[in-house]
């Protein structure tokens, strides 16, 4: 696949050919063909919804304001089935790389600049659909799974060695990491890491990863109403005023009524 993917314009047929095929981008549609031209995979978006195509994988950009004021589809992001409930989610903004330096000074400078880089958007009710749910009882199954098996294994294993084995350190460490490797897999069982959404780091846009073509196309829905409703107001043109007259007779000066004495 060629490296990069430039922005369309309309009108605008971009072409990226690869060994399986050719993929058409353009702003309203795109198809995957294969060797023999035969379309393999075809979507039409309506205008105003620019999803980003890397390969199989479409990542939506929402606004951010639209999405903590409630904006939502009817369709789940990750599956584009009807959502089944809507749940309270908060984005988060990845943590620069150069913040991870500081972990060398200590772990508490570190959570405090991560903590104070991190833009949030909360989004008050996000679709989830069926399947959903399922994914999150699958991670938090296989989580809980590893950190129990784990648990077990380091009671049950360094009992059954002499207390001279050489191999009771490296097994106790396989351990250590299946706790962590489990913790990890329960934590993606959170409607965050369900919804697949990241925050930019500037705050305003929410890039929702690995969306469904059906979760695009009512995005598309929301970009639209967000642009109108977030448009800046239009300047009004500064008010011209005709230039004043000028004529060849001296102005006379302007004499105030002379008063009386008495009042002065």
């Amino acid at each position: 696949m060629a490296g990069g993917c430039p922005s369309p314009v309309p009108g605008e047929t971009l072409v990226i050919e690869d060994e399986d095929g050719t993929i058409q981008l353009t702003v309203d549609n795109f198809r995957v063909k294969d060797k023999n031209g035969t379309v393999e995979y075809q979507h039409r978006r309506s205008s105003g919804s620019h999803p980003f195509l890397l390969g199989a994988v479409m990542t939506v950009d929402l606004p951010a304001p639209a999405v903590a004021a409630g904006a939502a589809t009817e369709v789940c992001a990750r599956h584009g089935q009807p959502a089944a409930r809507q749940k309270k989610v908060v984005f988060r903004s990845y943590t620069p790389k150069w913040a991870y330096l500081l972990i060398l000074v200590g772990v508490l400078p570190f959570a405090i600049v991560a903590a104070a880089l991190q833009k949030r958007v909360k989004a008050p009710s996000w679709p989830f659909c069926q399947d959903c749910g399922k994914l999150r009882t699958r991670r938090f199954l296989i989580g809980v799974g590893l950190v129990a098996l784990a648990v077990v294994g380091a009671v049950v294993v360094p009992a059954l060695l002499s207390a001279n084995d050489p191999t009771a350190g490296p097994i106790v460490l396989v351990f250590v990491l299946m706790v962590i490797a489990g913790l990890g897999v329960a934590s993606t069982a959170a409607y965050g890491p369900i919804a697949s959404g990241y925050v930019s780091n500037d705050g305003n846009t929410v890039h929702i990863r690995r969306a469904h073509e059906r979760f695009a196309e009512q995005a598309a829905a929301i970009q639209a109403a967000a642009l109108q409703q977030y448009q800046p107001y239009p300047h009004a043109a500064p008010q011209q005023y005709a230039p004043y007259p000028h004529s060849g007779a001296p102005v006379p000066p302007h004499h105030q009524p002379e008063q009386p004495y008495g009042e002065r």
